[in-house]
C-alpha cells in the first residue's frame, strides 16, 4: 500500500468534511451512525494512530463501548478510485452531538489541484464531485439512524441549519431533515 498516512502533509491544511448532527440523540444513535459510517463500501479502517501506516498498526473496531470514542483513521476510496487519508470524531455538547468524517485537504492535494483552497484562488473542480459522494455517504446513514441536519464542506463543524433558511448563496453544502426526509443542499459558490 503506498504512503498515505505518513507524507509529510497527510494530516495538513484542514479538513474538506461531512459534519451530521443529532439535537437530541442518544448515544446509542450516535455511536451506531459511526459504526454504519466506517462500513461505508469506500471507507477502510479504522487505525488508531496517524503517524503509522495502517499495514503498521492493528485494525481497531469503530463500534466502541467506552463512553470517550477516539479519533478513528482510515483510507477513503474516493468516487475516481483514488485513496486519501480520513478521520472520524464525535463531539457532544450541550446543544447536541456531532459525527464528523474529514478528509484532510494535505492528502486531497496528492490527487486534486486543491492550491490554497480556501484563502486563495484555487481550481475548484474537485470539490463538486466530493461533496456529492460526502453526501451519499450521509444518505447511506441516515437511512439508519435519522439526523437533523448536516453540512459538508471546508471545516464546517459548528454550521447547522437546521430550522434557519438554506441561504442561496452558499460555499458548503447543507443536509436538512424536511418531514423525515433528507433533503441535499449542494453549494452554489466556492
Amino acid at each position: 500500500m503506498k504512503r498515505l498516512f505518513t507524507l509529510a502533509t497527510a494530516w495538513s491544511g484542514g479538513d474538506f468534511e461531512l459534519d451530521i448532527f443529532w439535537k437530541n440523540a442518544c448515544e446509542t444513535s450516535v455511536k451506531g451512525a459511526l459504526v454504519a459510517l466506517w462500513d461505508y463500501p469506500a471507507l477502510d479502517g479504522c487505525w488508531l494512530k496517524e503517524n503509522v501506516e495502517p499495514a503498521g498498526q492493528p485494525r481497531v473496531s469503530a463500534d466502541w463501548n467506552s463512553e470517550s470514542v477516539p479519533t478513528l483513521y482510515g483510507v477513503a476510496t474516493l468516487p475516481d478510485k483514488t485513496q486519501c487519508a480520513c478521520r472520524s470524531t464525535i463531539v457532544n455538547d450541550n446543544g447536541g452531538s456531532w459525527l464528523n468524517l474529514g478528509l484532510p485537504l494535505g492528502s486531497l492535494s496528492q490527487f486534486y489541484p486543491v492550491g490554497g483552497y480556501p484563502f486563495e484562488k484555487a481550481d475548484v473542480s474537485w470539490i463538486n464531485p466530493l461533496s456529492e459522494w460526502l453526501a451519499e455517504i450521509a444518505r447511506s446513514i441516515f437511512a439508519k439512524y435519522p439526523f437533523d441536519c448536516g453540512t459538508v464542506g471546508f471545516e464546517v463543524c459548528g454550521e447547522t441549519v437546521c430550522e434557519s433558511e438554506i441561504p442561496k448563496e452558499r460555499s458548503c453544502g447543507f443536509l436538512r431533515n424536511e418531514k423525515g426526509k433528507l433533503i441535499w443542499y449542494p453549494p452554489t459558490s466556492y
